[in-house]
């Protein structure tokens, strides 16, 4: 009996190091599959949060809009640490939310209906307070935004 067990603990012990290289050899194949699982939930998740804050800038601006000329709207905007968003730019880009994680962006809204554009470009971040008034200037609506 004893030289028995003694045999099985040598195997045991022989076959540790092919046990260990598997094992290694499977989570060095797991770790970059789960880790793009991960970015890509977070990305998703700040997708999500930026685009109920791109929303609420885009409701606020209509809303103003719709008031008539000099009409202004406040609105508590929260951004998320490592996001930013960008309200107007050049061109088209004067009529757009962009909205931007890890320095790419993850979407663009545009003000189409109606359209609007805004009046200089803001960028935005962290926990903000925007003043949106609505201005016509030649036949052309206006968003100025302030931060306040």
């Amino acid at each position: 009996m004893n030289y028995r067990m003694i045999s099985m603990d040598r195997k045991g012990i022989m076959d540790m190091p092919l046990k260990l290289t598997t094992v290694m050899i499977v989570l060095v194949l797991s770790v970059p599959i789960i880790t793009g699982v991960i970015q890509t939930n977070e990305r998703q998740m700040m997708d999500s949060v930026m685009s109920q804050e791109a929303d609420r800038i885009e409701n606020a601006v209509r809303a103003a809009y719709y008031s008539g000329d000099g009409s202004t709207r406040i609105i508590d905007i929260s951004i998320p640490d490592g996001c930013e968003m960008t309200l107007g730019g050049d061109a088209a880009d004067a009529f757009a939310i962009t909205c931007y994680f890890g320095g790419k962006v993850l979407s663009k809204i545009f003000m189409e209906r109606p359209a609007i554009r805004f009046t200089d470009p803001v960028n935005i971040s962290g926990n903000v307070r925007l003043e949106i008034t609505n201005s016509v200037m030649d036949g052309q609506y206006y968003a100025g935004v302030s931060i306040l």
